[in-house]
């Protein structure tokens, strides 16, 4: 009886492992494809819930609604002290006057008297001169007398987040690393924007009340995957908002640093 030699055919253990690399590969750009697309539908509802957030504070400060009882609101306003942390609060500023009508509630700065320098300490202890009171921050959410303005927590205004874990930052104003914009306020019944640092100083105005126009409020988001930037900028009086995609390194490394530390 003769008997034929098994034929059997396959791939040598070279093949495979060649096929399991392009496989790995193409799974990895594909993988790394794909993070970059959610960092860009991320980014940019994010950015857009900024937007819509700004425009509804704006709204709500144009068409301020006080409690029975409750004395005169300077302005409602958002505070990015806490970006960096991929969050954001919206505060009310309280005024220690009961209605509209007094010279400095009228006046074309929030909270100024324009016979005194801004940040100096107001007649009969109303407290510092064109300053928000950033803290301590009352918990109420309700405007009462209490002989000077302060801030309260916005009621109906839930926290603003950005997700992802992006590197988020606020931005120093220009050449002048002293001066950032941390807070955005819109002034009652106008709805018109002011600027304050992290300690409620005014940036867009000198102690004698000049308007310095160029000074914003300025973001920075990194994005995880690609060397991508997104600049958002905030501007006084009008609120206008600008938002651009910076794609070239030199750029975004000149805007990172002016970030600043948290």
């Amino acid at each position: 009886m003769n008997y034929r030699s098994a034929q059997y055919s396959g791939y040598t253990l070279g093949e495979v492992l060649v096929v399991l690399m392009i496989v790995i590969i193409l799974g990895s750009a594909g993988a790394f494809s794909f993070g970059g697309l959610r960092d860009s539908v991320l980014v940019k509802q994010g950015i857009e819930d900024i937007k819509q957030d700004l425009q509804l504070t704006q709204q709500k400060a144009m068409l301020i609604e006080k409690k029975e009882n409750e004395w005169w609101i300077y302005g409602i306003g958002i505070d990015f002290t806490e970006i960096s942390e991929g969050k954001y609060t919206f505060v009310k500023w309280c005024s220690p006057f009961s209605t509209y009508g007094h010279a400095i509630t009228r006046s074309e700065i929030i909270a100024y008297d324009k016979e005194s320098s801004i940040g100096t300490n107001l007649a009969g202890g109303l407290g510092l001169n064109a300053v928000l009171p950033v803290s301590p921050l009352d918990p109420s959410g309700f405007c009462n007398d209490r002989g000077q303005s302060y801030m309260t927590n916005m009621p109906g205004l839930e926290e603003g987040k950005l997700t992802a874990g992006f590197d988020i930052g606020l931005l120093s104003s220009g050449d002048e690393a002293h001066v950032t914009a941390s807070y955005v306020v819109f002034e009652a019944v106008t709805g018109r924007v002011f600027l304050y640092d992290e300690e409620g100083v005014p940036i867009s105005y000198m102690s004698d009340g000049t308007y310095l126009p160029e000074r914003k409020l300025e973001l920075l988001i990194s994005r995880n995957r690609g060397a991508m930037a997104d600049h958002i900028s905030v501007a006084s009086l009008s609120g206008t908002v600008s938002h651009d995609v910076i794609k070239e390194k030199s750029e975004i490394d000149s805007l990172r640093s002016r970030m600043v530390s948290p």
